[in-house]
């Protein structure tokens, strides 16, 4: 059908739009330490893995054991282009199914900078979370990016953009399927509270016509030694869609590992 063919097109287009930055590059705004890429350094890895310390919220109760999760952040520059990647993973597991929390999301995003503050950026985002009624999302999304603040200490961006979504339901006989149109608003905040303390914020709404989306996370993280960090987070989703909202609220304490 038509609505079909132009989830394919647009899909393909995002993937290509993001995949030819492997070639050109690290993102701006930097997410947690604004001077850890340095000149003979192009790329940035940082890997975060946690152990939730919160009875796991969600619509259907809460998960009291196995509660893990799972922060990936690669990021690579090259001249004005960068590229950057993003995957979290969240697994709790409680005393019966209903109770089970599962998300996986992956991130991809590319970016030029043609001026010191001001930047474009396309992205294209893809989850798949047990909690939702949503069997699976995939959105692609461009706009533009200004750095507000950006100091050795203090950093914060914002951006806005607007793009396309589409969204599976999750135990459709018909396999239905929405199709609309987003836009997109979202804040970086990093606040270096001494050389070794560090707090960021990284927060966004994305609005639709069928649902809406609320996601944050805070971390604050205190180096250990060079390369390990003990990192603790608070992540939240709010979702409010027509067919039934959904909210979860995750509190871990965990370890970092910088490359």
């Amino acid at each position: 059908c038509r609505h079909d063919h132009m989830q394919k097109i647009l899909i393909l287009v995002g993937s290509i739009f993001v995949m030819h930055s492997a070639y050109a590059g690290v993102l701006e705004p930097k997410r947690t330490d604004p001077g850890a890429i340095k000149v003979d350094k192009n790329f940035r890895l940082e890997t975060d893995l946690g152990y939730l310390v919160n009875n796991s919220s969600s619509k259907n109760g809460s998960s009291k054991q196995d509660n893990l999760t799972a922060h990936i952040l690669f990021q690579k520059k090259s001249g004005d282009w960068g590229q950057e990647l993003i995957s979290d993973v969240v697994s709790t597991h409680g005393n019966s199914s209903d109770q089970n929390i599962e998300r996986y999301y992956v991130s991809g995003k590319i970016l030029h900078r043609g001026e010191n503050i001001v930047y474009r950026f396309g992205k294209i985002t893809a989850e798949k979370d047990l909690t939702s009624i949503f069997d699976h999302q995939i959105t692609t999304s461009m706009g533009w990016g200004i750095d507000v603040l950006k100091s050795d200490d203090v950093s914060l961006s914002l951006e806005m953009g607007g793009g396309y979504r589409y969204s599976r339901m999750k135990d459709s006989e018909d396999e239905k399927a929405t199709h609309e149109g987003t836009g997109m608003l979202a804040g970086f905040y990093t606040y270096k509270i001494s050389p070794d303390i560090k707090f960021n914020q990284d927060i966004s709404f994305e609005l639709g016509k069928d649902s809406q989306i609320l996601r944050s996370r805070s971390a604050l993280s205190a180096d250990l030694t060079k390369k390990i960090s003990a990192v603790a987070s608070y992540s939240l989703k709010n979702v409010q869609a027509d067919k039934g909202d959904n909210r979860d609220s995750l509190l871990s304490l965990g370890l970092r590992y910088r490359y």
